[in-house]
């Protein structure tokens, strides 16, 4: 007990307790806290930016299958009305007639039935791809901007225990470039 009250006269003394901080060192703690926030945003949009250029990636991969899917149907109804044409050119009679509507029907059916089909999944596919790129991007950004940040939340905190102030000119610089890319991020 007697060296509790000796520690609390020894800092009255000094003027106070021993752990206040200084206003340099109070300066940077508040950049430091400043830059983890910032951090803690471009964490989360980079965490975001990924999963919607996965997302748009699966979705183009998606509807560029469908549209390969419907490209092989058309074909497929394309051949069955060629054969139906060779067959009616076999014969000369009312089936050969009947062949042939048959093989003009079955080409209007595909023309109409994958043809508009065809060309909306490929316009999507390419609409999606392109959102893809632009998240990719976007995550590239928020990752550049994180890891600027956590080299100013460094410099910031190595600043505190030297009492180097170039070191807390290094962490604002490095938070700038930080929140250059964190903005740019969210432009794109």
């Amino acid at each position: 007990m007697e060296a509790r009250k000796s520690l609390e006269r020894a800092e009255a003394i000094e003027g106070g307790p021993l752990h206040i901080l200084d206003p340099f060192a109070r300066r940077a703690a508040v950049l430091i806290a400043v830059l983890a926030g910032l951090l803690a945003i471009s964490t989360l949009l980079s965490g975001e930016a990924v999963k919607e250029s996965i997302n748009h990636q699966t979705r183009a991969a998606l509807a560029s299958s469908l549209s390969e899917t419907n490209a092989i149907k058309a074909f497929v109804g394309t051949s069955a009305a060629r054969q139906l044409r060779l067959l009616a050119g076999v014969q000369t009679s009312p089936r050969e007639a009947q062949a042939l509507r048959q093989a003009a029907q079955l080409d209007d059916r595909v023309a109409r039935t994958f043809g508009p089909r065809e060309r909306a999944l490929t316009r999507r596919a390419a609409v999606l791809e392109a959102t893809h790129e632009d998240e990719d991007e976007k995550h590239f950004r928020f990752e550049v901007s994180t890891a600027a940040l956590e080299i100013g939340i460094v410099l910031g905190s190595i600043a505190i225990i030297t009492h180097l102030r170039w070191l807390v000119g290094g962490g604002i610089l490095a938070g700038v470039v930080g929140i250059a890319f964190l903005v740019a991020g969210l432009l794109v």
